[in-house]
C-alpha cells in the first residue's frame, strides 16, 4: 500500500512537473486563486455577523462601516478572481494544445520500425485515452487546486471552531460542542468510506470502457468518412454490417454507463443523507450552545457558518482527492509513454553529391514474425548509376528498401554510404513510395517541405515543375504555386488529378537535391508501356546520380546497369538484363512470365 501511494505521488509529481514546464504561470495563477476562493467565504461569514451584533446593539453607524468594508473586500476579491479566471481560459487551451503537440513530436520523431510496432501504437492509445478520460492536464491541475483549497478551507473552520470550544464556559456548552465533533468526525468518515468505495468501482468500469470506446470512435470519426473503403462499402452493402458493429459497441458502452451511474447514484444518496444529519445537528447543537453560553445572535449565525464550512470542505476534500487519483491514473499512461519515447535526434553529416552504397550480410526479421523477412543480403551499389531491385511480392524488397532509407535499423549486418556507417550520415536518398501522400498545404510547400521558402527557392521550385512538364498546370491554378491542395474534400482547396499528384511528389523528391534517389513501384497502378516511359522520363531527370528502382515488373528494368534481384528475403541473382535472362533462375522465370502479358497488352 505505502508503494502504490508513493508511486502515486511520484506521478502527481512528475504531471506538476509538465504543466510547470508548459506554462509556469497557470501554477501561480492556480495558487493566487485558491488564495481568493478560500478568503471569500470567511470575510461574508465574519463580516456579517459583526453587522448583525452592531444592528442587535443599536450601534448603525458601525454596522454601516463593516458593511462599506465587507463590500470593498469583496470587490477587490471578485475582481482578482475575475481577471485569473479570463487568463486561465486561454491558458488552458495553449496547455492542452501543448501536450497533445508532444505526442505528435514523439510520433514524427521515433523510427519507423518503432512507430509500426504493437506496442507502441497500444501506448500512444493509451496515451490518448489518458488524456480524454482524465479530462486533460487543466482539469488535473484544477482538482489538485480544490484539493488544496478545502484543505485550507477546512483547516482554518477548525481555528473558529477551536475558538468556539474556548467560549464553552458550562458544562452543557462543552457537551454540545462534543457532540457536534464527533457528528462531524463520523460524517467525515462515512464520506471517506463511501468516496473511497465510489472511485474504485467507477475505475474498474472506466477501465473495461475503453476498448468499447476506442471501437465506437474508429466507427464514428475514421471509418464512416473513409474515402479508401467507400467503394468496397457500397460495392457489397457493408453498411448494414457496420452500423450492427456500430449498435452492439454502442449498447456494451450503455451497460458500462448504466452501472456507473447506478453506482454513483447509491453513494451519492448515502453522502447526501449523512450532510442532511449533519446540517440539522449543527442548526440545533450550535443553536444550543450558543443558548447556554448567551451569545449574540451574530455569533450564533457565524458558527453555524463556520461548521457548514468544515462540513463542506471536508465533503468537497474527500471528493477533490478521489478525482485527483482518477485522474493520476489516467494521465500516469501520458507520462509513461512520453518518458518511455523520446524525439531520436539525428548526429548524421549533410549529404554527397552522389553515394555509393554497400549493404553487408543485412538480416531483418518483423515483431513476431516467424522467420527473418531479410536473411544476410550482401550488395553494392555503384556511385552514379541506375539499379533495380526486383522480386515477387514478399521477396523482401520493401523491408531492403525501408533499411536502406535508416527507416528500419537491420537485427544483424551494416548499411555504409560511401564507406560510411548510414547512421551517421543523413540527407543522401530522396524516395517516391508507391503509396506517395500529397499534403493539404500550398504546391509550393509540397515542394520544397518548408512552411516559407525564399524567392531563389520558389523559383528552383518553378525550374522543377517545368522540367516534369507540370508547370502550366500548376500556373493555372487560382494562386498559382501559393495555391493551397484539397484535404478531406474541403471545396475551397484545388484537387489535382493521380498523374499530376504522382509528378508533383517526384518534384519534392528532384528538388531535394539528394546523391540518390529512390522509386518505390510509383508505376503500379501503370500498364507496361506506361511504366516503361516513366522510368525513362525520371532516368533523364536524375542524370548521373545514383538511382534505384523498386519494382517486382520487369520492363521498367531493361536499361539499368544493374538488377538484384530478391526472393524469400535473399538475393539471389545480380547482373544486367541480357546477362540474367541468359541463365536459368529467378529473373529469367519472372521475365518469361511476365513478356506474355506485354505481348498481350499490344507491346
Amino acid at each position: 500500500m505505502r508503494k502504490i501511494k508513493k508511486n502515486e505521488g511520484d506521478m502527481r509529481k512528475k504531471i506538476m512537473s509538465m504543466i510547470w514546464k508548459s506554462d509556469p504561470w497557470l501554477i501561480v495563477s492556480g495558487v493566487l486563486r485558491s488564495l481568493v476562493q478560500i478568503i471569500l467565504p470567511y470575510i461574508t461569514i465574519v463580516f456579517s455577523a459583526e453587522v448583525i451584533n452592531a444592528l442587535t446593539g443599536n450601534y448603525y453607524k458601525r454596522a454601516l462601516k463593516i458593511v462599506g468594508w465587507m463590500s470593498a473586500s469583496v470587490l477587490v476579491v471578485k475582481c482578482v478572481e475575475a481577471f485569473l479566471e479570463s487568463d486561465e481560459n486561454r491558458r488552458k487551451i495553449s496547455l492542452d494544445l501543448y501536450m497533445k503537440e508532444k505526442l505528435n513530436q514523439i510520433c514524427y520523431g521515433v523510427k519507423l520500425e518503432k512507430l509500426e510496432s504493437h506496442e507502441f501504437q497500444q501506448n500512444y492509445q493509451q496515451a490518448m485515452d489518458g488524456l480524454e478520460y482524465s479530462g486533460g492536464f487543466y482539469a488535473f491541475l484544477v482538482c489538485c487546486r480544490d484539493l488544496a483549497v478545502n484543505s485550507l478551507r477546512a483547516t482554518i473552520a477548525v481555528g473558529f471552531f477551536l475558538e468556539l470550544i474556548l467560549r464553552a464556559e458550562s458544562l452543557s456548552g462543552r457537551v454540545f460542542v462534543v457532540l457536534l465533533a464527533i457528528g462531524i468526525g463520523l460524517g467525515a468518515c462515512i464520506r471517506t468510506v463511501n468516496n473511497k468505495q465510489s472511485f474504485q468501482a467507477a475505475s474498474q468500469f472506466y477501465q473495461k470502457l475503453v476498448p468499447y470506446n476506442n471501437q465506437l470512435q474508429y466507427f464514428f470519426y475514421q471509418l464512416c468518412a473513409d474515402k479508401a473503403i467507400g467503394k468496397d462499402v457500397r460495392t457489397y452493402q457493408l453498411e448494414r454490417l457496420i452500423c450492427e458493429h456500430e449498435s452492439s459497441c454502442h449498447d456494451e458502452i450503455l451497460k458500462f454507463l448504466k452501472k456507473i451511474e447506478f453506482t454513483s447514484r447509491k453513494y451519492n444518496v448515502a453522502n447526501a443523507v449523512v450532510d442532511g444529519f449533519l446540517w440539522g445537528m449543527t442548526y440545533l447543537l450550535v443553536s444550543l450552545c450558543c443558548i447556554v453560553e448567551k451569545m449574540a445572535v451574530g455569533d450564533l449565525l457565524k458558527y453555524i457558518g463556520i461548521v457548514n464550512q468544515i462540513s463542506q470542505a471536508l465533503s468537497l476534500l474527500l471528493n477533490s482527492g478521489a478525482d485527483v487519483r482518477f485522474k493520476t491514473g489516467f494521465l500516469g499512461n501520458y507520462v509513461q509513454f512520453v518518458e518511455t519515447y523520446s524525439v531520436e535526434e539525428s548526429n548524421s553529416q549533410p549529404g554527397e553529391a552522389t553515394v555509393e552504397i554497400r549493404c553487408e550480410n543485412v538480416s531483418y526479421q518483423y515483431e513476431n514474425a516467424e522467420k527473418p523477412t531479410l536473411s544476410e543480403v550482401t550488395l553494392c551499389i555503384s556511385s552514379g548509376t541506375h539499379v533495380a531491385i526486383v522480386g515477387e511480392n514478399g521477396s523482401g524488397k520493401s523491408t531492403l528498401l525501408k533499411i536502406l532509407l535508416g527507416l528500419y535499423a537491420p537485427l544483424e549486418g551494416v548499411v555504409k554510404v560511401n564507406e560510411k556507417p548510414l547512421e551517421t550520415v543523413s540527407n543522401e536518398f530522396a524516395a517516391v513510395f508507391q503509396d506517395f501522400t500529397i499534403f493539404p498545404f500550398t504546391v509550393l510547400q509540397n515542394i520544397t517541405v518548408s512552411a516559407e521558402s525564399s524567392k531563389e527557392e520558389e523559383n528552383r521550385a518553378w525550374e522543377v515543375l517545368e522540367r516534369l512538364e507540370l508547370r502550366e498546370c500548376i500556373g493555372g491554378l487560382p494562386n498559382g504555386i501559393h495555391t493551397a491542395l484539397r484535404w478531406n474534400g474541403s471545396s475551397e482547396r484545388a484537387k489535382l488529378s493521380g498523374g499530376e499528384e504522382q509528378k508533383l511528389a517526384l518534384a519534392r523528391a528532384l528538388f531535394a537535391q539528394r546523391g540518390a534517389y529512390i522509386l518505390d513501384e510509383p508505376s503500379a497502378a501503370l500498364d507496361s508501356k506506361s511504366e516503361i516511359a516513366l522510368y525513362d522520363f525520371f532516368r533523364k531527370l536524375t542524370g548521373q546520380k545514383t538511382v534505384i528502382f523498386v519494382s517486382h515488373r520487369l520492363f521498367s528494368c531493361l536499361k539499368c546497369d544493374k538488377i538484384f534481384v530478391m526472393d524469400h528475403g535473399k538475393l539471389v541473382q545480380e547482373g544486367t538484363h541480357e546477362q540474367l535472362v541468359e541463365v536459368e533462375g529467378k529473373y529469367r522465370e519472372m521475365w518469361q512470365s511476365q513478356i506474355q502479358d506485354f505481348v498481350e497488352e499490344g507491346g
